[in-house]
């Protein structure tokens, strides 16, 4: 009996030990807002759910007058913020499928201003994304996500009926800051030359592309990669986010800070 005992409790401490292995491997924490039972919840699977918006207007680095349409599939705020960085900093790689979601909503949104026939003449469109601040092997991400959006976004285009491709043509220049904690001046400023294109990159000379970042907050970052891309003849005929940070202050007050 003694060992019949002794067989089930260590039974039972296995399929513990399993069930905690389990929830490590497969998260049940919601990803945006960490209640305990599923990968996302109804609620904050509903903020994702907003569609495409048009988000120059928000950033500063872009100004009010420019002529740089920027797509945002959402704000970066609430449940949406916490999922972006539990994909890109904790590896919650179960909830990935928001952002193919996410690039099928605004490929919809993008596909009529890229089905132009001028555009259409200079060949597939090129979608670029911005490259990572830190190598791959720094960075310990399991996924970069704007190489990843940017493919996301080309399959949703092909649904769309736009031919484009994604290009891997930008490249560090040299490391920068966090951008974490920067104000937008400070920001602009780390990120000034901080980019160049890869030898082994295409021409781009009179080729239409789409600039494609996970998140823009001021716009330094998507701001340097179009001077980067504009310069190498490149027509840039816009840019898509997955999620812009809700501008907080006046713009006109940003650009006199910049």
């Amino acid at each position: 009996m003694k060992v019949k005992a002794t067989a089930r409790a260590a039974a039972e401490t296995l399929r513990g030990f399993g069930r905690e292995l389990g929830e490590i491997i497969v998260p049940l924490a919601c990803a945006g807002c960490g209640n305990y039972g599923a990968a996302l919840c109804d609620d904050c699977w509903l903020e994702w759910q907003v569609g495409a918006i048009r988000a120059e207007h928000l950033i500063p680095a872009f100004g009010r007058r420019s002529q740089i349409p920027l797509w945002a599939a959402a704000p970066y705020d609430g449940a949406v913020r916490q999922t972006i960085v539990g994909i890109k900093d904790r590896g919650r790689l179960d909830v990935l499928n928001l952002v193919s979601g996410a690039a099928l909503r605004l490929a919809e949104r993008i596909g009529p201003a890229l089905q132009d026939p001028a555009v259409a003449q200079r060949g597939p469109v090129q979608v670029i994304s911005v490259p990572p601040r830190k190598p791959v092997w720094l960075g310990r991400r399991e996924v970069e996500l704007p190489a990843h959006f940017a493919q996301e976004l080309v399959a949703g285009l092909g649904r769309a009926g736009v031919a484009a491709a994604s290009a891997t043509v930008l490249r560090q220049q040299r490391w920068t800051q966090d951008q974490v904690g920067l104000g937008r001046a400070a920001r602009l400023r780390n990120r000034a030359g901080s980019m160049r294109l890869d030898p082994a990159s295409p021409n781009l000379e009179a080729r239409a592309v789409l600039v494609v970042d996970d998140v823009a907050t001021t716009g330094a970052t998507m701001r340097e990669a179009v001077r980067k891309l504009t310069h190498a003849g490149a027509i840039v005929l816009g840019a898509a986010v997955l999620a812009v940070t809700p501008l907080r202050t006046p713009l006109a007050e940003e650009e006199e800070k910049i």
